[in-house]
């Protein structure tokens, strides 16, 4: 039960970090494109919009401090959400598969007038999580929320660091 809550937990953590990604570059598209009375074609945050949510999370940083930041690749939460979007992908993505059991891969007996069977259960996405992982996950995005998408003027530091 854990795990199955784990991994709903998971899939709505990345859902959270993709809406406030979105959210931020439509708002970031639309003062560039006032702001700059310009090409639309030559938004930054626009040609952020079609990109993978991994690029869209790594690089939104870099466009919103006009390339003065970006995010800290060595930094456990940035490791860590870059986990959770892989994973999320796996769990939203993954199909289950039709088991087939037969004798060579379980063990099979006769007890009481029961035929009583052993067989292997098969790892999934959902049952490779835990409740600390998914918690991990948690302080990730907020995090991300709060050094990225809730602040007026990023500054350098855990999840950010300067370009070299």
């Amino acid at each position: 039960m854990q795990t199955s809550l784990s991994g709903c937990a998971t899939i709505l953590l990345g859902m959270a970090l993709e809406q406030g990604i979105g959210n931020s570059l439509t708002r970031g598209s639309y003062q560039w494109t006032v702001l700059n009375e310009g090409d639309p074609l030559l938004d930054p945050f626009g040609a952020l919009m079609g990109k993978s949510i991994h690029a869209r999370m790594k690089e939104l940083p870099e466009i919103l401090s006009e390339g003065a930041l970006m995010l800290n690749r060595k930094a456990p939460e940035y490791l860590a959400l870059c986990n959770l979007i892989m994973l999320r992908n796996r769990l939203v993505h993954y199909v289950d598969k039709m088991l087939f059991a037969h004798s060579a891969s379980g063990k099979a007996s006769i007890k009481d007038g029961f035929i009583e069977a052993t067989f292997p259960i098969p790892t999934t996405p959902w049952s490779a999580l835990d409740v600390l992982q998914a918690e991990g996950f948690m302080s990730a995005v907020g995090l991300y929320f709060d050094k990225v998408l809730h602040v007026t003027n990023l500054e350098p530091g855990g999840l950010l660091r300067t370009r070299r």
